[in-house]
């Protein structure tokens, strides 16, 4: 047990560490980004999403998780929780807005995201497990 969790830790860490960064700024942090973009907010959402499933989808290839599995964790799963962590910002942690579209944001931050790494990972095949 001890050391699956070991391999997880050390195996999605990068993953583990935006996820919690999008945590915190989603629902402890008020950020206010100056970018020169028409809606700075959703764009923030957009590349923030994107970022966590280009990390987590890669994370999840390297450990050879099946594409099944990837498309779950890599693609529905933030999806979910983007609209979990707007739902929290609506009911649970105001002034925080929870807002339909901060979670398309997400949701095409993730989409994008899982597409263009599983498109790489079809040209850098993983390199193979040493026993």
């Amino acid at each position: 047990m001890i050391k699956r969790i070991g391999h997880f830790l050390i195996a999605y860490w990068p993953s583990l560490f935006v996820g919690a960064g999008i945590v915190y700024l989603s629902l402890f942090h008020a950020a206010s980004l100056q970018l020169d973009v028409s809606n700075p907010d959703k764009f923030s959402h957009l590349v923030a999403y994107l970022v966590w499933t280009c990390c987590l989808t890669g994370d999840l290839w390297r450990d050879r998780v099946s594409f099944n599995w990837r498309v779950f964790w890599g693609l529905i799963f933030p999806i979910i929780f983007g609209g979990i962590i707007e739902l929290l910002q609506a009911y649970f942690f105001p002034p925080r807005a929870g807002e339909w579209l901060d979670w398309y944001a997400d949701f095409s931050g993730t989409v994008l995201g899982f597409v263009m790494v599983d498109v790489l990972c079809r040209f850098f095949p993983p390199k193979p497990k040493h026993s």
